[in-house]
């Protein structure tokens, strides 16, 4: 997939994501208890209204039941025919069985409940989501981590860009539905602790507004870097040594400066902006924070850069030498 393909695909999930969180309303469940239990909750519900359905809605529900709960056995019975089976295997046999339990938990919501130290069944769903998710993810870690001693560079690089691009779209769906999401309760917020006929709250809503748009600028920032990542990973397959990959790596290198320095402003802009406008503002809210992770990000990528121009003009000698 190449990067302006990408970015449109990006853009549009931004759009539908924003547009789902201002459609649907306004709850407890943002950030993590939102998105944790999909759609483990989802298929819980369903599950539940084809069991009481009736005698054969009941049966149905509970093949399906076994089917959604095996599937994580599908990779192991392929790895096995291929006589390619690992250790890490045993974590879908794991994942197999956690399923079982865990959704049987969703079925029955009353269940989740009678654990005292589950606040609510919002919070249990999102624990039981969150440790379902943390047992794949460290079994896709673990297997690219065994793929990668025996991958080709090429390979390896071809996962790296669609790694970039998940986590592209994981950040622009956090921006989109999450940020957009918390706004909109923010907003409600505001207007619902402030009913005053004599409140203005045009202003404050726009500074909301405001305050979201700068609270998000890391995030864009960090997209442009990745699709940059995504450019360079692409001339590196061409060519490690090239004139392309040079250019990429220092385009890489000065993007990630701007965004250390475009981060460090915006928080200062909005922190300076409540100061001076603090008398018709009717919510604050202050952050300071260092930019550590893009930081590093920029340095990593101007000790690359170097590294790339040296070896590409190495390379250069080499092949006039020969």
């Amino acid at each position: 997939m190449k990067e302006k393909t990408l970015i449109w695909i990006l853009m549009a999930e931004a759009v539908v994501c924003a547009a789902a969180a201002l459609a649907f309303p306004v709850s407890d469940n943002t950030g993590y208890l939102a998105v944790a239990p999909f759609p483990f909750a989802l298929f819980g519900l369903l599950l539940r209204t084809l069991s009481l359905s009736g005698k054969a809605g009941n049966v149905f529900a509970v093949l399906l039941y076994i089917c959604l709960c095996a599937l994580p056995l599908v990779p192991v019975g392929l790895h096995a025919k291929r006589h390619t089976q690992k250790g890490e295997d045993w974590l879908l046999f794991i994942l197999s069985a956690f399923s079982f339990y865990m959704m049987y938990m969703m079925v029955n919501p009353g269940l989740l409940s009678m654990t005292p130290s589950f606040i609510n069944a919002d919070y249990a769903k999102a624990a039981f989501g969150g440790t379902w998710y943390s047992i794949l993810f460290g079994y896709i870690v673990i297997r690219l981590l065994r793929r990668s001693d025996s991958a080709a560079t090429e390979s390896l690089l071809k996962t790296m860009r669609l790694l970039l691009a998940f986590t592209a779209a994981v950040i622009v769906f956090g921006v989109g539905y999450i940020g957009v999401g918390d706004l909109k309760a923010k907003i409600i917020a505001v207007q619902s602790g402030n009913t005053g006929p004599n409140v203005s709250l045009g202003f404050t809503y726009a500074f909301l507004v405001f305050r979201y748009l700068a609270s998000q600028v890391p995030a864009v920032m960090e997209i442009g870097i990745f699709l940059l990542a995504m450019t360079l990973c692409t001339h590196l397959r061409a060519d490690r040594f090239g004139v392309g990959a040079i250019n990429a790596a220092n385009q890489l290198a000065a993007f990630s400066k701007t965004a250390v320095i475009t981060i460090v402003l915006s928080t200062l802009a909005v922190n300076i902006a409540q100061i001076v406008f603090a008398g018709v503002l009717v919510s604050l809210s202050f952050t300071a924070s260092l930019p550590v992770d893009s930081l590093i990000v920029a340095l990593g990528a101007m000790l690359m850069t170097r590294f790339f121009a040296a070896s590409g003009q190495l390379a250069q000698d080499n092949r006039l030498f020969i």
